[in-house]
């Protein structure tokens, strides 16, 4: 009796061990990555939301945006220091340059972030000429 022998196929004898893995190979940097992009994401938001409050409390100030002109926006060199949030409050300390159409200034001070939302503890803007302006007044 000549029986043939039918070899099964390649998936077959190795698809038990085959697609986890490669479901496993590919998920695992897919899921790592992607956790990692997500982070990343929320730390720049931690980072910048802070800055661009103090740009609009500066923008919202009569004097100061005056003296700066139209268009004003934060360098990009800017220091974050002594950072403590807990949940959805905390303060930090900012330091940055500003830019507007008629003039730069340097900007020291404190944010304070209260219910996910951030506001100014106090700011020194200090222009090119040396004029010193604070928020609040």
């Amino acid at each position: 009796m000549n029986e043939m022998h039918q070899q099964d196929s390649w998936i077959k004898r190795n698809g038990l061990w085959f697609f986890p893995v490669l479901l496993f190979g590919i998920g695992t940097p897919v899921v790592c990555c992607g956790g990692l992009a997500w982070v990343g994401m929320q730390a720049a938001s931690l980072l910048t939301a802070p800055i661009e409050a103090a740009v609009a409390a500066i923008e919202a100030d009569p004097e100061i945006s005056a003296k700066l002109g139209d268009n004003i926006v934060s360098g990009s060199a800017t220091s974050i220091n002594n950072m403590n949030i807990d949940n959805d409050n905390g303060d930090v300390e900012v330091g940055f340059r500003v830019f507007g159409s008629r003039d730069s200034a340097d900007v020291k001070g404190r944010m304070i972030m209260e219910s996910g939302e951030w506001s100014v503890d106090y700011l020194t803007v200090t222009f090119n000429d040396g004029k010193v302006m604070k928020i609040p007044n």
